[in-house]
């Protein structure tokens, strides 16, 4: 019974965690398989991305619908709802591949979608692209590290440091989307 209500805990506190990440741009970590928040390892993920880009975005992969949707904060502190093709853009690319891509200069790539730069406001220098797979590997997401701090490109040893946190953020997101769909 006891080991009911810690799983049942573990869970509540995922699905909190993946709310507050898809509403807030602050990235929040759990550790698994338990689900307990790690102070020193969330700040260590937050320093990771701080010092690795200038913003994240997160794309929902809706296959049946053919799209990806996101919710694209402001420099004014509001925001810009984001739906595209799937056939559009890097991050388009990345959910139908499934495969990582590392673009020096978004705007030299032929389908960089700039409209959403154009909607957000936003100059997009480079680009880390990633899926974000589901329990059973299956793309559900798509995570974007836009502009590199330094204003270079993004190394190899970028993106195993995303890699690390990508599979992190996708077991909560993964909780979040079930719950709304509940």
């Amino acid at each position: 019974m006891g080991e009911l209500k810690a799983h049942e805990g573990s869970g509540r506190q995922r699905v909190a965690i993946a709310r507050a990440l898809v509403r807030s741009p602050k990235i929040i970590l759990a550790d698994e398989p338990n689900a307990v928040l790690d102070r020193a390892s969330g700040r260590e993920v937050v320093e990771i991305l701080q010092r690795l880009a200038n913003r994240i975005t997160l794309f929902l992969v809706n296959f049946e619908k053919g799209t990806l949707r996101s919710k694209v904060a402001r420099g004014n502190g509001g925001s810009v709802d984001i739906e595209i093709p799937i056939t559009a853009g890097i991050a388009g690319q990345v959910a139908r591949t499934g495969e990582i891509l590392n673009i020096p200069d978004a705007y030299e790539v032929p389908f960089f979608n700039r409209e959403i730069d154009q909607r957000s406001g936003y100059r997009t220098r480079s680009v880390l692209c990633m899926p974000i797979k589901d329990s059973k590997q299956r793309v559900f997401a798509v995570a974007q590290l836009l502009t590199k701090m330094d204003g270079g490109a993004f190394t190899p040893d970028d993106e195993h440091k995303f890699t690390e946190i990508r599979q992190r953020v996708g077991l909560m997101v993964e909780s979040w989307t079930r719950l709304q769909q509940r």
